[in-house]
Formats: structure tokens, C-alpha cells, sequence
């Protein structure tokens, strides 16, 4: 059963739905109407083309099915098989759709113009561009055989060694009669952290 807020969630995205395909279908080619039909499957001559098909246009932009498989193709190979039937398709065109509606009524209403929003775009570019290059600096060098890891680790043994440590604790008694109660049930392997409470 679904609740009030994602009822009325569903309802404010149909009505933008509505609003941007209605402002988008005066221009160009018409806008879908309701479920985009699932890709079909095609020759390689007519795959080609039919990669370029529109499958539902929103204001000025356009999904077509070459956006369908790019994003397919872009997805972990695990995720990829949940694509691979028509209702898959259908669900990652429904999920495109409410994003390009989500990112317009975004832009449309300053969301990209915030401040702190710049911030973290720039933070999201700045750890990508490091991340990356990184990679592809990591992926120019070699991995070491195991015979250098060995040679290094043994030419840096003194690196690895952490220096043995003790830690002692004492428990103070008031009395002689209680230090011998506690020696008692220290002997007969009661938890030491509860003696010294």
C-alpha cells in the first residue's frame, strides 16, 4: 500500500510529465503518448537506425534507443541482464523520463545556480578528475612479482616491526580483607575488568 507522500509524489511528477510533454509535442516531432513500446528486435542495417528512433520526447529533449543501450552498456555486467527484456527496457526508459523531468524542473527552478550546490558539483569534478588519474597512473605500473614484495619486505623488515607492549593494571583495596576476597575471585577466573569496577 503506498502512502499519502508517494501518492502525491507520483502525482506532482505525472503533472510535470504532462506539462513538459505538452510544451515539447508543439515542436518537432509529437511527443509519446503513455508507455513507450520495448525495443524490437532488428537486421544490423535497420539496428542502426533504429538506434536514432525517439521513443518519447520531454520539452526540447529527446530519449531514443541508442540512449536506451548506452545506458545499458554503461551499467555493471551484473546489472545489465535486468535490461535485457522489454520490461526492463521499459523500466530504464520510465527511470530516464523522471529523471529528464526531475533535472529540468531542477534547473528551471535554480537548484544549479545554489552556491552550495556549485560547491559539491565541483567536489563530485575534482575527486572524479583525481580518481581517475590516479587509475590510470596505478594501471601504467607494474604490479610486483612476489619475489620483489618479498626482497622489499625483507630489505624493510625493521618497518614492520611493532615493538612488544604490556599493559598492566592493579586493583587498590581499602582493606586487607577485601584485597584477599578479590585475590580469591581472581583465582577462580572471574572477568578482571569486573573486579577492578
Amino acid at each position: 500500500m503506498t502512502s499519502r507522500w508517494e501518492r502525491i509524489a507520483r502525482f506532482a511528477l505525472l503533472a510535470a510529465l504532462v506539462a513538459l510533454l505538452g510544451a515539447g509535442s508543439s515542436r518537432g516531432a509529437p511527443a509519446a503518448r503513455g508507455k513507450a513500446r520495448a525495443p524490437r528486435a532488428a537486421s544490423k542495417g535497420q539496428a542502426a537506425a533504429d538506434s536514432n528512433q525517439v521513443l518519447v520526447r520531454i520539452g526540447n529533449e529527446a530519449i531514443t534507443r541508442g540512449d536506451i543501450q548506452r545506458r545499458i552498456d554503461a551499467l555493471p555486467e551484473q546489472f545489465r541482464a535486468n535490461y535485457t527484456t522489454p520490461e526492463g527496457r521499459q523500466q530504464l526508459l520510465d527511470r530516464m523520463v523522471e529523471e529528464k523531468v526531475w533535472l529540468s524542473l531542477a534547473m528551471k527552478n535554480g537548484v544549479a545556480d545554489r552556491p552550495q550546490v556549485r560547491l559539491q558539483i565541483e567536489q563530485q569534478r575534482r575527486d572524479l578528475l583525481i580518481r581517475t588519474y590516479l587509475s590510470e597512473l596505478m594501471a601504467k605500473n607494474p604490479t610486483p612479482s612476489d619475489s620483489d614484495a618479498h626482497l622489499y619486505y625483507d630489505q624493510h623488515l625493521n618497518d614492520y616491526k611493532v615493538p612488544a607492549t604490556v599493559t598492566v593494571r592493579h586493583i587498590q583495596s581499602k582493606t586487607e580483607a577485601e584485597a584477599k576476597r578479590v585475590k580469591q575471585w581472581a583465582r577462580s577466573g572471574q572477568d578482571w575488568n569486573k573486579l577492578a569496577e
